[in-house]
Formats: structure tokens, C-alpha cells, sequence
């Protein structure tokens, strides 16, 4: 279950349904505009391993192919086994096949997260374990690798093991201290019993009772006999009710008394204020006559004041009217001077516009003239800058053209390179195929040669050992050959077994030199074809980087260069039309500059303002002096309609008169006032008098009402006193005496309560020691006091001791926590140790140095793993995610993926899924990337699932994997009516 073998994916958003992948175990290059389903293939393999995708709802609903009732994904792997999941609308999602033997000893809630550790990069970003601010969430994430796994949950539990220790140590604690109160309040309780014992004999109740009753109706005549209890409480609760009772009566008897001696000083002023009240009444009565006599002096004078003010209104209103007759004669002369005055200067204002209105032709003659020898320069102006336009837009598509001619020579020239390379690649194809044809054919001759050899080799072996066993043992005057039984002399059977010998052995060094030569044939034949391979490649390489060129050329050509040429199909056309349209405007801007020739000087604007202003100014003189006659002339229609009203209203009056009679209704004026001034004075007077006697009255009557206050409040005192009226001193003592008899008798009353109350506290004290005796009887139940008091002793000693072995126990606890942390802290330097590897992958694709040094912190706070990324900024530890350009990111996801993929082996599965992890890299950046995963394939045997948009990343990557031999696959998606289909590109 090394790798991917097939993926097949029905109807996952634009994929269309029974879409299969055939998958190489190299790499798997997948091709695809934006949104056409790169990232869709991998939340795919997701969905079938786990059942969910992290970053959608679950169940992702979001992932079924519009218009589809479901999803379907079946991942098949290179030993046979395989993983799948089916997905209806209303359903769960569903899984089958061996992802127990995929994911051994881990829970699928895991996976999602260990797959972004180890085998998948996302095109966000934002979905790295490592994010701003949570170093928490990180921890827990690298928490579900199998190292420190089992630590790390036991660490997790020491807050709530501890905690659940603490609350047993109190709980036990509470026992003890409530233990140890129970046995105090019983020793307290025996100490307050014994202390209760009588020595003495009790008063009976009902004698208390009729005490207490006797003393009640002594000052209380009303009370009838109460049946009283015959128990303390009872007797006790009446004796208190009696003794508040007289307490009331002490204390109102006591309050009177001090009373009586606060009036006994009031006496005097009692009989005082009686005195000035009857003097003050008779002063009011006084009063009263000067009132009645003001009345009487006052009626004739109101009377004789009313016909004074009759004849003075008479007077004055007639005085009113010579006088309004006056003024309407004043107000003729004055509108008459007006009216002549109007007259006169509606003649010199009406000269005053004749003038003007000469001025005003002249001058719009002048200025109608001016504006049309502007308007004319304004053409000519409008007229050439068109020509200027024009001739800048000629002179831009002559650069055009030149660009376009310059293209098409181009173009020209790039087809005949590529024909040429065409030519080239057939050419070294065919001398690799004739190579590859000699080279088999060499081969076949070296393989026979070596089989032959070998077999030489083999019986050379044989024969040498026999002949050398049988010359060895050969008697010294053997004369017959062993083999062919020739008889030779003894030394000259020698001889031919030595010569037999060395006859065999140049057969075999021939053969080796013939295979020699054979294999350095090979050899040399191999290293042709590689070289025509490379020299290929180099050709294709180039074939594909023309073919970009050429297409270049001519998207040029088509979008920046026809479109500026209308209905002009080629260069020619267009350079033909572009001098003729040049002769055109050239024609053009000879009229103008001729024209602006024959007008002369162009008016200045301040010239043509100036003459504006001028007619405007007089335009508004004339337009101001009509406005003004217009006025003037209603004004003097006013006048005259005003002169003609007061003539009409002067018909009936003698104007020769008006001034003497004026003058003697002045004088008859006056002396009516003197009178009406008189007589005002005289009732004044009377008025004044009327008034100090009333103010006198109302004084008099508030002293005589504050005085009977006093005299009110001192009765009401009296009468509160129960004393005899009418108020005296002999009868204040007589009622003194009475209350201070009353004093002393509530004395004795209370002497005899407090003594009755004696009595009851000695039965209380007896009631007390019973029902002590009777609780400690109840606790004891039926045990002795001492073996009850000894026992709760006893026990209180085991729960101390059974707190003592559970604090014993927290704290081996605590000690076993402190070990497993010192362990945890352990196991973060274990995961901190990928950051060498990842170091070294960094420095080969990050080109910013401040990443180089980039590492990962495994930590644990507050028993909870955390983990971050941080690098210096402004000499602090900031989050790298805060500073990372979007490709920056990409790249220290991917090469910490990578690194955690070599150390952390949690699966046998050792498949790279890369959404896109180019998209923000140029070429050359992106080379690094596909270096580093080269090497991965190749040294540690990864397969590679790579999704791109670039098409030249894509063919870049195909090669660099081609060139080194690596089984590479580039797939294309393609979008159409049944859906997203994959097409494999050759």
C-alpha cells in the first residue's frame, strides 16, 4: 500500500460521473485553469480516506455535482486494497475498504489533521496547522503523532486527577473538623449541664401566679383572671406582660408630673394675656369709627370727580380733532413740494436713458463683432488640433507597423527554426532507432559471446583440475596416457599433458578478447544513444520554447496590431492606407496654417472681457434708471391720490380758524384738570385715613388671636392634666400630690415583679439542666457518656489518618505528574528535531535569508502542548504567518510537510498531494520546489500528486522528471458537457 494505483471520482462538483486516473508512481502532474477541479481531485482522495473534507460542513453537501443526487470516490492502491465512500443527498456518508491497514492504531477523526502534517498541501494558506496566535490548536494537532501520544493524554488528565485528589483531601477534611465540633459541643453541653445543678427549693408556680395576678389588678381594675399554664415559660411571658404594663403607667405618670411643673410658670402669663386682650379690643372698636366717617366724607367728592372727568374727555377729543385737521394740512404742503420734486426727476432720469441706450447699440455692435472673429480662430484652432490628433494617431500606427512588419519576419523566421528543428528531431530519432537497432544486434553477439566464454571457462576449469589430479598422480615411469592410452616415454607423457594444456587456454583468451571488444562495443553504443538523447531533449526543449515564441508572435500580431488596421488584412494594405492617410492630414494642415495666415492677429480674451463688461455695465445703468422711473412714477400717483384725500377730509373745515380754536380749547383744558387735580387730592386724603385705620385693625385683631394661641394651649395643658378648672395654683398642687402617690405605688409594684422574676429564673435554671441531661441522654443513645465521648474520640483518629494516606497519595501523584512532564518535555525535543531537515530544505527554495532559520517551538503550558513559528522582527519573536508573503507560506508548508513526511512515518502510504504549490513562484523560483521534489521521489521513493494552472511549470516539471528517467504522467482537466474529464497528455 505504497502508492496511489487509480482514483476514480463521480460527479464531485464539476467532475462528471465515472471519471478514472490511471496514476503513475512517480509523479501525477494535473493541468487545469482555475475552477476547473484541481482542488475538487484532492478534497476527493480526502473525503474517500476520512469520510469528511476539514474545511467543508459535514456531510459536505457542498461537494455533490449540481443537479446529483450523490458522490462517489474510490481510491485503488498498488498491493490491491482500496478505499471508498459513497454519498447520497439525506444520507451520511458511507466508507468501505482497508483504511485499518492504511491508518494502523489511529482514529479516522485523526486524519484529516495528520494528513496536513505529513502528505497534503492546500492551495489556502490559511488552513496551515501554524496560524497567528494558535500555538494551542498547533500543539494538539502534532499531539495526534504517535510519539508522546500516550504521554501526552496522561499529561492532559493531571488538572482533573489533581483536582479530584484536592476535593477528597477536603471533603475529608470537613469530616474531620465536623468531627472534631461534634465532640466539642458534647463536652460543652456536659460542662453546662453540671453547671445547672440546684442546691436550693422552688417557689410553686401558683403562687407566682396569684402574686402576679394580685400585683396586675392592683393597676390594671379592668383585667379579668387569666388561666396561666403551669409552666416557667407561661409564667414568665404574663409576669413580662404585667410589669411592661406598669412600666407604661410609670412612665406616663412620671411625664405628667413634668408636665404640671412646666405650667405651674404659665399661670402668670394666663392671667396677663387675658388683660391685653380686652384692652386691644377696645382699641379695634375705635378704629371702626374712623372707617365709617371716611365713608361718609368721600361719596360727594367720587360724584362731583365723575362729571370733572366727563367734560375733560369732551375736550379733549375735540382738541383731537383740530389737531388731526392741522396735521392733515401740514401733510398737503409736504406731499406738493414731493409730488414737484418727482416730476423733476423722472424728466432727468428719462434724458439719462436716451443717451444710454445710443452707448449700449455701439457697444453690442462692437462685441458681436469681436466674438465672431473668435469664433472663426476657434475653427481654425478646433481644425488643427484634429490635424495634430490625427497625425499623432498615423505616427503611433506607423510604430505599429513597424512592429507588426517586424513580427511577421519573425514569425517567419521562428517557422523556419522550427522546421528545421522538426527536422533535426526526425533526423536524430532515426540515428537513436538505428543505434538501438546496432545495439541489439551487438548485444545478441556479446551475449553469446559471454555464454560461450563462460562455457570455456567451465570446462577449461574441469579438464585443468582433472589433468592437474591425474599429472599429479601419474607414477614417475607411467608410459601409456591415461586418456588416449598412447604409450609415450615417461617424460615425454609429461610433455604432451603440459602441451594439452597450453593449448586450451588461448581458445579462452581469445574469447575474452572477443568479449571485450563486444562489451566496449556495447558500452559505446549505449553512451551514442544517450547522447542523442540529451542532444534530443535539448531539441524538444527548444522545439516547445519556439512554438511559445511563434505563438507569442502571432497573438501579437492578432490582438496588438490587425485590430488597429480595420478591414486591412495584411502589413501591405495597411502601410499603403496609413500614407494616404498621412498625405490627407498633411493637405489638411497646410489649409489651416494658411487660413490662421489670412486672419492676422486672434483677438486676446481680455480685449473681448473688456467690451463684455462695458455693454453689460450699461445694459444694467439702463435697465437700473427704468427700474427707478417705474418707482418714481408710482410714488408720484401716490402723492397725488394722498393730496387728493386730504382735500376731500379738509372740505368741512375753516382753515383761516384752526389756530385759534386750537388755542382756546388748550386753555379750557387746563382749568378742568386744576379742578379734577383738586378734588383727586381731597379724596386721596380721606382715602389715606381710611386705610392707616384698617392696617390698625388688622394689627390689633393678629396680636388678640396670637395671644388667644397662648391661652388656647394653656387650657388644652390643663385639661391633659386632669386638673381642676379654672386654671389656679391651689389646683396644679392639688393634682401634683395625687400623681406623686401614684409614683410610689408603681414603685412597689416593680419591686414585687423583680422578685417574682427571682423565682423564674430558678425554674428556667431547673428546666435547663433537664433538658441538657435529656439531648445528651438522645446523642448517647444507649451508650455510657464516657464510651460514647471515647468512641468519637477514636473515630476522629481514624479519619486523620485515613486524610494522612490520602495526602500521601496526591503527592506520589504530583511526583509521578512532575516525571511525565520532565517525559512531555522529552518528546517536544523529539518533534523540535525536525528543524535541522527542515533548515536544509528551506535553504534550498527560500530566497529571503530571514526564513532560513526558521523553527518550529514544541512546548507544553498549563499541561496542554502548544506550538509556533517564529522569526525575528524589530528585534521580537513574531508569528511567521504575520510576515510571509503568499508564496513564502506555500514554502515553508511544503518543506516543513516534507520534512515531517521523512521523519514521522505514521502510514505506510507515501503519496505527496500538492494543490498548486507553485501558483505564486516564478519560473525559476518554482525550479527549486521541483528539485526538491525530484529528490524525493528518487531517494525516498514518494509519489507525487502536483496540481498547476501554468502550463510551463507543468512541461518544465514533466521534463526535469523525463530527463532523469522518472516515470512522470501530465494530465490535463477538461471541462464539457458531461462534466470535468481527465485527458493524459503525451
Amino acid at each position: 500500500m505504497k502508492h496511489l494505483k487509480k482514483i476514480t471520482i463521480s460527479n464531485a462538483r464539476r467532475f462528471g460521473k465515472d471519471v478514472e486516473i490511471e496514476l503513475s508512481s512517480g509523479a501525477n502532474i494535473f493541468l487545469a485553469p482555475n475552477g476547473t477541479g484541481k482542488t475538487t481531485l484532492f478534497e476527493a482522495i480526502e473525503f474517500a480516506l476520512t469520510g469528511s473534507i476539514q474545511r467543508l460542513a459535514n456531510p459536505p453537501l457542498s461537494l455533490i455535482r449540481d443537479k446529483q443526487n450523490g458522490v462517489d470516490v474510490r481510491l485503488d492502491f498498488d498491493n490491491g486494497n482500496y478505499c471508498e465512500v459513497n454519498y447520497r443527498k439525506g444520507a451520511e456518508p458511507s466508507i468501505s475498504g482497508n483504511h485499518d491497514l492504511l491508518f494502523p492504531e489511529y482514529s479516522i477523526k485523526d486524519i484529516p489533521f495528520l494528513l496536513r502534517l505529513t502528505h497534503l498541501i492546500e492551495q489556502r494558506g490559511n488552513n496551515w496547522f501554524i496560524q497567528k496566535g494558535e500555538s494551542s490548536q498547533a500543539g494538539d494537532l502534532l499531539d495526534k503523532l504517535s510519539i508522546g501520544k500516550d504521554l501526552s493524554a496522561i499529561a492532559k488528565t493531571k488538572s482533573n486527577t489533581l483536582s479530584a485528589a484536592t476535593k477528597t483531601i477536603n471533603e475529608k477534611k470537613d469530616e474531620k473538623d465536623k468531627h472534631k465540633e461534634k465532640i466539642s459541643i458534647f463536652e460543652d453541653k456536659l460542662k453546662e449541664r453540671d453547671a445547672t445543678k440546684l442546691n436550693y427549693v422552688l417557689k410553686p408556680l401558683n403562687e407566682i401566679i396569684d402574686q402576679i395576678q394580685s400585683i396586675h389588678k392592683q393597676f390594671d381594675g379592668s383585667s379579668d383572671s387569666e388561666n396561666i399554664d403551669q409552666n416557667p415559660d407561661a409564667v414568665a411571658s404574663y409576669r413580662g406582660l404585667v410589669n411592661s404594663i406598669i412600666l407604661k403607667l410609670q412612665e406616663d405618670n412620671q411625664k405628667r408630673l413634668f408636665n404640671l411643673s412646666n405650667l405651674e410658670s404659665k399661670l402668670s402669663l394666663f392671667e396677663s394675656n387675658n388683660t391685653e386682650i380686652a384692652e386691644k379690643q377696645k382699641q379695634i372698636a375705635g378704629k371702626t369709627d374712623i372707617i365709617q366717617k371716611a365713608d361718609t366724607d368721600i361719596a360727594p367728592l367720587k360724584t362731583s370727580l365723575i362729571a370733572l372727568q366727563g367734560t375733560f374727555n369732551e375736550q379733549t377729543d375735540l382738541q383731537k380733532d383740530l389737531q388731526k385737521s392741522k396735521g392733515l394740512l401740514d401733510k398737503k404742503k409736504e406731499e406738493e413740494t414731493k409730488s414737484a420734486s418727482t416730476e423733476k426727476s423722472i424728466k432727468s432720469i428719462s434724458d439719462s436713458i436716451s443717451e444710454q441706450k445710443l452707448k449700449l447699440k455701439s457697444e453690442s455692435e462692437l462685441v458681436d463683432k469681436l466674438n465672431a472673429k473668435i469664433a472663426t480662430f476657434n475653427s481654425i484652432r478646433a481644425s488643427e488640433a484634429e490635424a495634430l490628433k490625427k497625425q499623432g494617431e498615423l505616427n503611433s500606427l506607423q510604430s505599429v507597423i513597424e512592429d507588426w512588419n517586424t513580427h511577421v519576419l519573425k514569425v517567419i523566421e521562428i517557422k523556419n527554426l522550427i522546421n528545421n528543428q522538426k527536422g533535426q528531431k526526425a533526423d536524430y530519432q532515426k540515428k537513436i532507432e538505428d543505434f538501438q537497432t546496432d545495439l541489439v544486434k551487438i548485444e545478441k553477439l556479446f551475449n553469446e559471446s559471454q555464454t560461450k566464454l563462460n562455457s570455456l571457462k567451465n570446462a577449461s576449469d574441469a579438464i585443468l583440475g582433472a589433468v592437474g589430479i591425474i599429472a599429479t598422480n601419474l607414477p614417475d615411469d607411467q608410459r601409456n596416457c591415461p586418456v588416449c592410452n598412447a604409450e609415450y616415454e615417461p617424460d615425454e607423457l609429461s610433455k604432451q599433458i603440459a602441451l594439452a594444456l597450453e593449448q586450451i587456454d588461448p581458445v579462452i583468451s581469445s574469447e575474452i578478447e572477443t568479449n571485450n571488444t563486444l562489451k566496449t562495443e556495447v558500452d559505446t553504443k549505449k553512451q551514442q544513444i544517450q547522447n542523442e538523447k540529451t542532444t534530443l531533449s535539448k531539441i524538444n526543449e527548444s522545439l516547445v520554447e519556439n512554438e511559445d515564441k511563434l505563438k507569442n508572435a502571432q497573438e501579437f500580431i492578432n490582438e496588438k496590431c490587425i485590430p488597429r488596421f480595420p478591414d486591412k488584412s495584411n502589413v501591405t494594405e495597411a502601410n499603403e492606407w496609413l500614407i494616404s492617410e498621412k498625405e490627407k492630414n498633411n493637405i489638411s494642415i497646410e489649409k489651416i496654417v494658411k487660413d490662421k495666415t489670412e486672419f492676422g492677429e486672434e483677438p486676446s480674451s481680455k480685449e473681448l472681457s473688456e467690451l463684455i463688461t462695458a455693454r453689460d455695465q450699461t445694459r444694467d445703468t439702463i435697465q437700473s434708471n427704468e427700474t427707478n422711473i417705474s418707482i418714481l412714477t408710482a410714488s408720484l400717483e401716490s402723492i397725488k391720490s394722498e393730496i387728493e384725500k386730504i382735500n376731500q377730509s379738509l372740505l368741512s373745515i375753516n382753515t383761516d380758524l384752526l389756530d385759534s380754536q386750537i388755542s382756546t380749547i388748550a386753555t379750557e383744558i387746563d382749568a378742568t384738570t386744576l379742578k379734577i387735580t383738586d378734588n383727586t387730592r381731597a379724596s386721596e386724603q380721606i382715602v389715606k385715613l381710611r386705610r392707616e385705620a384698617e392696617e390698625q385693625i388688622t394689627d390689633l385683631n393678629m396680636a388678640i388671636s396670637k395671644l388667644q394661641g397662648q391661652q388656647n394651649e394653656i387650657l388644652a395643658e390643663w385639661k391633659d392634666g386632669n386638673l381642676i378648672e379654672p386654671p389656679s395654683l391651689s389646683n396644679l398642687n392639688i393634682g401634683k400630690n395625687i400623681l406623686i402617690l401614684n409614683d410610689e405605688l408603681i414603685k412597689k409594684g416593680l419591686e414585687d415583679l423583680n422578685k417574682m422574676s427571682d423565682e423564674l429564673g430558678r425554674w428556667n435554671a431547673a428546666e435547663k439542666f433537664t433538658t441538657l441531661d435529656k439531648e445528651i441522654k438522645e446523642i448517647c443513645e444507649s451508650q455510657e457518656e464516657q464510651v460514647y465521648l471515647s468512641n468519637m474520640k477514636e473515630r476522629l483518629s481514624i479519619i486523620d489518618g485515613e486524610l494522612s494516606f490520602i495526602k500521601e497519595r496526591k503527592a506520589a501523584l504530583e511526583k509521578l505528574y512532575r516525571k511525565i512532564g520532565e517525559e512531555v518535555d522529552g518528546v517536544h525535543d523529539k518533534i523540535k528535531a525536525i528543524n535541522p531537515l527542515w533548515v536544509s530544505l528551506l535553504k534550498k527554495i527560500v530566497v529571503n535569508p530571514r526564513f532560513v532559520e526558521t523553527q518550529l517551538e514544541s512546548y507544553s503550558y498549563r499541561n496542554k502542548s502548544q506550538a509556533e513559528v517564529k522569526i525575528n522582527l524589530h528585534d521580537e519573536q513574531v508569528s511567521v504567518m504575520e510576515v510571509a508573503s503568499e508564496a513564502q507560506a506555500t514554502d515553508l508548508q511544503l518543506t516543513f510537510m516534507l520534512s515531517m513526511a521523512s521523519t514521522y512515518k505514521w502510514t505506510p502510504w507515501k503519496s505527496l498531494l500538492l494543490d498548486d504549490p507553485t501558483q505564486h513562484h516564478d519560473l525559476v523560483h518554482a525550479s527549486g520546489v521541483f528539485d526538491l521534489l525530484r529528490d524525493y521521489i528518487t531517494d525516498q521513493g514518494f509519489q507525487v500528486l502536483m496540481g498547476t494552472h501554468d502550463v510551463i511549470q507543468a512541461k518544465f516539471f514533466q521534463r526535469k522528471l523525463e530527463n532523469e528517467n522518472i516515470d512522470v504522467k501530465l494530465w490535463r482537466l477538461i471541462a464539457g458537457e458531461d462534466g470535468v474529464r481527465a485527458e493524459l497528455i503525451n
